[in-house]
């Protein structure tokens, strides 16, 4: 640690920095996190518009991939509990991410193609 902070300063009281940052992030999100699932039920959306889209998962919507999994869709107050928890599962992932997150230009992704041996729905299916 003494090494990390006397040869890049900078980048250690950056680090710490960004480090409250998202601690208070994610309070905040947690906090108000009942809030923004009733907007996205009342209004009828499943991702927030910017920047209330910073308190949830950039890539996924409130939903969680409830409806990748072909479960059925949850309405009114369940659907209300669902996506708080979502919210409080992953407070400002969106903050973390796209704020605090580091450029992919240049990244190369690489693929695994699938085998089809696992199955999402059933746990334990490898």
């Amino acid at each position: 640690m003494k090494y990390i902070i006397r040869n890049y300063p900078v980048a250690f009281i950056k680090w710490a920095i960004y480090g409250i940052l998202l601690l208070i992030a994610k309070l905040v999100a947690i906090l108000i996190a009942p809030i923004l699932a009733l907007w996205s039920v009342l209004a009828g959306i499943s991702v927030l518009p910017y920047p209330f889209s910073l308190f949830h998962t950039h890539d996924d919507d409130l939903d969680g991939g409830q409806h990748q999994l072909g479960w059925p869709e949850a309405k009114g107050f369940k659907l209300w509990w669902q996506r708080t928890r979502w919210i409080m599962r992953n407070p400002a992932y969106g903050f973390a991410a796209d704020v605090l997150g580091f450029k992919f230009e240049g990244v190369t992704t690489v693929y695994q193609i699938d085998s089809g041996g696992f199955d999402w729905s059933k746990p334990g299916t490898f």
